[in-house]
């Protein structure tokens, strides 16, 4: 006589698969203008099975909006989140983004993030001045 049921389990086998670059990029990338001259860029990292390992850093890009050659490209570590601008040009419009490393490579970038510096006041003031007079009250 046959019985129909479970039989015995068998031992457990553990796997683990190597690591790969990101498949998906940080998350909630927002920019905070800081000034004239600098800006924060904040992010969160891609979505966990996005990450295809550890994350070892990330990669920053900035770019004046109106040039195609980045002004700025850098890594950071795994646990920073934030990078800030300085020494920026003020009323510029930039753009930028960020990817997430592994020991494998970079991930895609973040959607492209615009912003523009505030207006600063002159250098210095005008050296020469000349006006014509129109009446006793207009110069």
């Amino acid at each position: 006589a046959y019985t129909v049921g479970l039989g015995p389990y068998s031992d457990a086998v553990s796997i683990v698969t190597q690591e790969d670059e990101p498949s998906g990029p940080p998350q909630y990338v927002l920019i905070a203008v800081l000034g004239a001259r600098s800006a924060t860029m904040n992010w969160s990292p891609p979505v966990f099975n996005k990450q295809n390992g550890i994350v070892t850093g990330y990669t920053v890009t900035l770019r004046a909006v109106r040039g195609n050659i980045p002004l700025l490209f850098l890594a950071t570590t795994a646990h920073t989140f934030q990078y800030t601008f300085t020494s920026l040009r003020p009323h510029t419009s930039y753009s930028c983004s960020v990817a997430a490393n592994t020991s494998v490579g970079i991930g895609p970038f973040s959607s492209a993030v615009q912003f523009q510096t505030n207006s600063s006041v002159p250098a210095t003031s005008p050296l020469s001045f000349q006006g014509n007079i129109i009446d006793s009250r207009m110069l």
